[in-house]
């Protein structure tokens, strides 16, 4: 049953593929995308993955303005955000991750989307990584996490300020952050960058990657770079203290947090 299974699945995909990838909608946009995670894209499809992510880009990003998506997987905020503003751009260094997210670049022709493959972090050279969870490509790569009995590869790091100095990144409306763990470092080396420009900050935080015994003086220092920011808000976008950060239940869990002035 199961080998019967499997076959209709390359079947299935197979069929997507001839008809130019996995089809699918948000908020009336539509899209084709490579046919490694349909499941997944069934839920963006279905409005059952982040709707509030989507929500605030359709209704907040405008014909001039640039995305950055630091940690961009297979493209989903990327791809979106490229129908509303004039420029993305997006980092990914898992090899897998990466591929895919050139696919959909392609099948959409997206040509407004920058693709760039690196990690970005607090220092310039290379670094080792893997995925926390079961497989490259499966959105939890991580240069933080233990790497023992893992796929590992090696990545290109850049730091901000470098990358913003070659692209000429300045004047952004957004920047999205899911880097699995090396965020609290990476908004420590951005924060001169964050107060001068004062972009939308959308941010996820993934405590439990780092170890127990720095936990707790990660996020209190993650709070005083941030606190310059007027609002912030939870991922379901109802408006948060930011102290909302390191409560039990952010700490135990992946918890998003927006960002901005107000």
């Amino acid at each position: 049953m199961e080998f019967l299974k499997k076959k209709a699945r390359g079947l299935r995909k197979a069929i997507y593929n001839l008809r130019g990838g996995y089809p699918f909608k948000v908020h009336g946009e539509k899209f084709h995308v490579e046919t490694s995670d349909i499941g997944y894209w069934k839920n963006v499809n279905n409005g059952d993955w982040e709707p509030e992510t989507f929500i605030y880009l359709k209704e907040n990003l405008e014909a001039g303005d640039i995305y950055v998506d630091i940690g961009a997987w297979a493209g989903p905020t990327a791809l979106y955000a490229s129908r509303k503003c004039a420029e993305v751009f997006c980092f990914e260094p898992d090899p897998v991750a990466f591929n895919n997210l050139t696919k959909n670049i392609r099948l959409n022709k997206a040509t407004n989307i920058h693709a760039f493959n690196i990690a970005v972090g607090h220092f310039n050279g290379t670094t080792t990584m893997s995925s926390a969870g079961e497989k490259l490509g499966d959105t939890m790569t991580s240069m933080v996490t233990d790497h023992s009995g893992k796929e590992i590869f090696k990545a290109m790091v850049m730091t901000w300020d470098r990358i913003r100095a070659y692209c000429n990144l300045d004047a952004i409306k957004m920047i999205k952050i899911d880097v699995e763990g090396a965020e609290f470092d990476l908004i420590h080396d951005m924060v001169d960058y964050l107060k001068k420009h004062q972009p939308v900050l959308w941010l996820s935080i993934h405590p439990t990657f780092i170890p127990e015994n720095t936990v707790e003086q990660k996020i209190n220092r993650l709070i005083e770079d941030l606190s310059f920011y007027t609002s912030c808000y939870d991922q379901k976008l109802q408006k948060v203290s930011i102290d909302e950060m390191k409560s039990a239940e952010s700490l135990k869990g992946y918890p998003s947090f927006l960002f901005k002035m107000e």
